[in-house]
């Protein structure tokens, strides 16, 4: 079964996913330039 995963802030989200904050309630990901994860605890 699959893990989900909660964040409550965005900064915690683009973190994971090496991006830039620019807005604390905003934010736009591009996924192409998003960091792979596969192993996620």
């Amino acid at each position: 079964m699959e893990q989900i995963y909660r964040f409550d802030t965005i900064a915690e989200y683009n973190a994971l996913n090496d991006h830039e904050t620019l807005h604390p309630l905003v934010s736009v990901i591009d996924l192409s330039k998003a960091a792979i994860i596969t192993n996620l605890k």
